[in-house]
């Protein structure tokens, strides 16, 4: 069973990106991410890969 988390981004420029990440290095790609300025319209859909 694999958790996918899927995120809806905000670039700068208002470009829109759904951006998906496996449970593996979330909190850390989610860290680069904000201190590069991108902001996070919902977080955390959690589905499950059978």
């Amino acid at each position: 069973m694999t958790w996918v988390h899927l995120y809806m981004l905000t670039f700068p420029g208002s470009r829109k990106v759904l951006f998906i990440i496996t449970s593996g290095n979330r909190e850390t790609t989610l860290k680069s991410l904000e201190n590069a300025g991108v902001t996070f319209s919902w977080k955390s859909q959690e589905l499950t890969d059978i």
